[in-house]
């Protein structure tokens, strides 16, 4: 049975994506919930992000790691490419300040591959996500995610 997340690194590397967001006129307002978009639920979308990286998660503490690092890299690929390279400079120097710089670049490096990974499979989808955590129902473990659709202050309501 997995633990829910208790505050951590990656909380505070999700509000920092958010001042980006809102940097940028992008709004993620945190207070929405459940699953937004039509078609497939945010989480199956974000099982099939990070699909090749699964294998790696033997325990549930390695599994959250995974769904961490794919929420950041999911929401950095909204950001204009200029924002997007100075956040994942400061979330891998913030994540990795003990561990000196090379395993800060090695992270951007994993990082930089997942954005290629969003923007190639799934370009369309503009979801941010807020939030999400790790339920067990009827003895299994369930990811639920929180999201809401992405929206620029210069784009236009869709018909």
């Amino acid at each position: 049975m997995l633990k829910k997340r208790e505050g951590r690194s990656a909380d505070a590397l999700l509000g920092l994506l958010k001042k980006e967001f809102e940097s940028v006129g992008l709004t993620a307002e945190l207070g929405s919930t459940g699953e937004s978009g039509p078609g497939r639920k945010m989480s199956e979308v974000l099982l099939e992000f990070i699909e090749p990286y699964l294998h790696y998660a033997q325990t549930g503490e390695i599994l959250d790691r995974r769904v961490t690092t794919a929420v950041l890299a999911w929401n950095a690929s909204l950001l204009p490419e200029e924002k997007r390279a100075e956040f994942l400079d400061e979330a891998g120097r913030a994540i990795f300040a003990e561990d000196g710089k090379q395993a800060a670049d090695d992270f951007r490096s994993a990082m930089c591959d997942l954005v290629k990974r969003k923007q190639r499979l799934f370009s369309k989808d503009e979801r941010i996500v807020v939030n999400y955590e790790f339920r067990t129902e009827h003895g299994r473990d369930k990811l639920v995610v929180t999201s809401v659709r992405g929206a620029s202050r210069d784009s236009k309501e869709p018909d």
